[in-house]
């Protein structure tokens, strides 16, 4: 990762329904949590309000938490305060709009190929759902995995900047479920199995989880040499 830079942020930085990530970083609760921006005021973000194993995680007024997202080969990453919070009808915080986030340049990733299961479904018929373990995933197959996403062929029809809950099972690892946004989707060759290619990147994930899948990925890479499928 490169040097952080403060920068301004713009009218297309910030978007409803984008996912973003919370770290709430003193008191009781402190971890990171998936959430949405719901809506974007001249001064406040209305935020989704982060669940714990499907229990809303109680902030307050006046707390302060980390905001951050990707976007563009680029992450950012704020800090703000708790303003107000709303339970119904649907959980939400409204918290201070900041002006300027810090930003870094993600890096780039080798790519492999690499054919493993998959399984996804779209993040927002998950989001504020209390049947949401009942939303059935869809089987897919990876085409290839890179420390920073992933392209994989379905027949289902999406549409590009979609988020997608997705749960891949990955060599002498295990299973990793993450939250993901398709960047491409592509009509797949006539000669494959499946109607489409999709892209996804990964959002807001943690180093150390993502330093498990690039290591995936190079021992991947140095199986493919030593068959001399790659130079």
């Amino acid at each position: 990762m490169t040097a952080k830079e403060r920068v301004r942020l713009t009218a297309e930085d910030l978007k409803v329904n984008q996912l973003v990530e919370i770290e709430v970083v003193e008191g009781s609760f402190t971890g990171h949590y998936p959430s949405r921006i719901e809506e974007i005021g001249e001064d406040t973000l209305t935020l989704a309000m982060p669940l714990r194993k499907g229990e809303i995680v109680p902030l307050r007024p006046g707390d302060r938490i980390k905001v951050s997202f990707t976007r563009d080969e680029a992450g950012y990453l704020f800090h703000t305060r708790i303003l107000s919070r709303v339970r119904t009808p649907l959980p939400i915080m409204i918290v201070e709009k900041r002006e300027e986030a810090e930003r870094w340049q993600r890096r780039s990733w080798v790519r492999v190929e690499i054919t493993l299961p998959i399984h996804f479904r779209p993040w927002k018929a998950v989001r504020g759902n209390d049947e949401a373990e009942e939303v059935p995933y869809i089987e897919a197959e990876t085409i290839d995995l890179s420390g920073g996403g992933i392209l994989f062929t379905t027949n289902e029809k999406l549409q590009e900047g979609d988020y997608l809950d997705l749960l891949i099972d990955l060599p002498e690892i295990g299973p990793f479920k993450m939250k993901v946004r398709i960047s491409r989707i592509q009509p797949a060759p006539p000669t494959a199995k499946k109607s489409y290619m999709v892209g996804v990147e990964f959002l807001n994930m943690r180093e150390a989880k993502r330093d498990r899948i690039v290591k995936v990925v190079f021992d991947r890479q140095r199986e493919l040499i030593q068959r001399g499928v790659l130079g």
